[in-house]
Order: C-alpha cells, then structure tokens, then sequence
C-alpha cells in the first residue's frame, strides 16, 4: 500500500507499507501428509517520507523505514542485501536525507 500527498505550496509527504503472513506448509510423506510451523515467519515494513520542493526541479527529502522480521525471519531491504549474514528476527531501520535534482 502506498500514499502520496501534496499539501499545497512545496510539501509532499508519502506513505509505503508491506507486510507477509507466516503462511502455511505441510511435509509431504507417502502415505499421507504432516503439518509443518511456520510460526514467525511473517514481517512488515513501513516507510515514512517527506520533501520540500525549492523549485520545479530540486527538492530536499527525508526519509524513515522500519522492516520489523517475524522471530524466526530474515526480509532484507535493498540497502542491507549483499552486506553479510543477519541473525533471524532482526529488525532493520534506515534514516535518510538528501537533495533531488531532476535533470
């Protein structure tokens, strides 16, 4: 889910958020099938977002994500992929500010 908003004059704020279910599973065992846990798999992730426009082209923004890992999860962002093993059930939050400029 995502929502953006321009409160008139240079404001614009947005909202993005995603989330996963622990889902289900079963072992598939001849004869028959056995239940299997998925009991922490789940997570979500919210990001909080805001620019001020100084004109039609540069703005300056800021930028807040929180990715909270279910006890047994491991969902990685784009910023933390590459960077090593991360323990399961570990919470990733980011902070960000920086200038836009459109060419």
């Amino acid at each position: 889910m995502i929502w953006e908003q321009r409160w008139g004059g240079p404001w614009r704020s947005s909202v993005a958020y995603a989330s996963s279910s622990a889902g289900s599973c079963k072992f598939v065992v001849l004869p028959g099938s056995a239940d299997c846990g998925t009991s922490g798999l789940g997570g979500n992730m919210l990001v909080l977002g805001g620019d001020y426009s100084f004109s039609k082209r540069t703005a300056l923004y800021a930028v807040y994500a929180k990715l909270s890992n279910g006890n047994s999860s491991i969902y990685r962002n784009p910023l933390n992929v590459g960077q090593g093993t991360i323990a399961a059930g570990t919470d990733i939050t980011h902070y960000g500010i920086g200038i836009r400029h459109d060419f």
